[in-house]
This record gives C-alpha cells, sequence and structure tokens, in this order.
C-alpha cells in the first residue's frame, strides 16, 4: 500500500502580506506589523525544522526526522506540513497510534487535503480497521475524485472485508485513471484475479492471472506475486521456483511460503 509523498511547503506569501502592511501602514499600525513579523520570523523558522526533517526522512533517518517535525509544531502549532510528515514518520518508526494522532491533527488544520486521508487511511489498514480506512479512502476521492492510490488502497481493504466486487471496482478504476500504471499492476491484476475467483468467475480469474505471468518480473515482489498466480493455476513447480527467486532476492516472507508448499 503505497503512501503518497510528503507535503512540504516553502511559502514566501507572508513575507510578501508584511510587506505590503509596511508600506500601507507605516508607523501608524507599528504594533500589528511587529506581531506580524513575529509572525513571519516563527513561521519562517518553522518551515526551515520540516525541510530539515524531510532530507533526514529522505535518507531514511525517521526518527531524527520527527525531532525536527516536533520543534515545528513547538515553534508553529498550526504547522499542517509538520504533522503530515510527522504522521509518514511515526509510520515508518512503526508507531501507528502517533502517526493517527498526527494525521487527525493534518486533517483540522486543512480538512480539504486529500493525501492526509489517505496516508490515515493507510495506517488504520495496517491496524486492520479496513472500515475507517474505507471511510477515509471515500472522503479522499470527495476531495479529488481521479487518485489512483485512494481506489487502490480502498480496493485491498474492500479485498481484506471479503467484499469482493467492491475491490474489483476499485482496482478496475484504477487501472481506468492510469492505464500505464507499472509499479503496482501485478499487485492489481493479481487481486483482481483473486476476487473473481471468489465470487465464481473462474474464467476472468484465469484471465487476470495471464496478465501476471506474461509481465517480467523485476522484484523479489514480482517473483512473490507470480508464484501465487502459478500456484493459483496449478503450476507447483513454477510457484517453488518463483518463490525461491524471491527469497534469494530479499523477500522474507518467501521463506515461510517455500517451508510451507514447497518441502
Amino acid at each position: 500500500m503505497k503512501l503518497r509523498s510528503t507535503a512540504i511547503f516553502h511559502s514566501k506569501t507572508f513575507w510578501i502580506f508584511a510587506g505590503i502592511a509596511l508600506v500601507t501602514f507605516g508607523s501608524i499600525q507599528f504594533d500589528s506589523i511587529k506581531d506580524n513579523l513575529s509572525l513571519v520570523i516563527k513561521s519562517q523558522s518553522a518551515n526551515g525544522f520540516v525541510s530539515s526533517g524531510a532530507k533526514k526522512a529522505k535518507r531514511g533517518n525517521h526518527q531524527d526526522a520527527i525531532e525536527d517535525y516536533s520543534k515545528a509544531i513547538e515553534i508553529n502549532p498550526k504547522s499542517f506540513s509538520a504533522y503530515f510528515n510527522r504522521g509518514y514518520a511515526n509510520l515508518q518508526t512503526g508507531n501507528l497510534k502517533g502517526a493517527i494522532e498526527d494525521y487527525n491533527k493534518a486533517i483540522e488544520i486543512n480538512p480539504k487535503y486529500a493525501d492526509a486521508y489517505i496516508n490515515r487511511g493507510i495506517v488504520r489498514s495496517q491496524q486492520r480497521n479496513y472500515q475507517d480506512a474505507i471511510s477515509d479512502y471515500g472522503m479522499a476521492l470527495k476531495i479529488e475524485r481521479n487518485i489512483a492510490s485512494a481506489y487502490f488502497n480502498r480496493g485491498v481493504a474492500y479485498h481484506n472485508l471479503a467484499e469482493y466486487e467492491s475491490a474489483i471496482k476499485d482496482f478496475n478504476r484504477t487501472l481506468e485513471i492510469d492505464p500505464r500504471i507499472n509499479s503496482r499492476s501485478n499487485v492489481i491484476y493479481f487481486l483482481i484475479g483473486e476476487a473473481k475467483s471468489r465470487v465464481g468467475d473462474k474464467a476472468g480469474s484465469v484471465a487476470d492471472y495471464m496478465k501476471v505471468l506474461r509481465m517480467i518480473p523485476k522484484s523479489n515482489s514480482d517473483y512473490f506475486i507470480r508464484g501465487h498466480v502459478k500456484k493459483n493455476t496449478g503450476d507447483k513447480l513454477g510457484a517453488c521456483s518463483d518463490w525461491k527467486k524471491a527469497k534469494e532476492l530479499g523477500n522474507q516472507i518467501s521463506a515461510k511460503v517455500l517451508k510451507e508448499h514447497c518441502q
């Protein structure tokens, strides 16, 4: 389940506003201008910590990134980007409760930002709270209609709740929005095939499985998924071969699957 990219804002509008205030009101509103400048300095300082945290997160140093985002929040408790980015960092460090709290706050500050709902939905899915996750993806789609990742992740949640017809619709919608999608297409066709099999559409299931088989594996997860497709289509030897390759490429789950099905 893919998280959408973190948000970083480097707006200069506060400085422009402060300049206008100085020109328009002169010394008559000096106290007001001074207050505005104080807010500007705080905002710019908070943005600096957000930027620093984002750089650390990009290097995989999420714990230090959390510290920077927390400093930004201390300076500016209304910093949407600090809460949004800290939510992502908390997710990466396994602090799901903290991630939910941060996304709740980000949504409170800016309830019209679709990515915050998507990311909170992903955290809720990891908590196996699929129904609330589905609600979050739905909220994101009310804000922005054509977000492929919202449909994809909602489809996964429906699939996990055994609501296969709804899952198939969302996966197909994902492909309609971005038919050139590559990084998840094998997963999507595999899940569609699984869902069709569960609702009795055997021919449709095989057709989607064949789409996966025609793809060239590029990663351990590709081999892992293709292994399951081969298993579901009766090619146990081919499945074990793909799982073995996935394991060699670092897919840790493959070891358990090999032990269960190939020994």
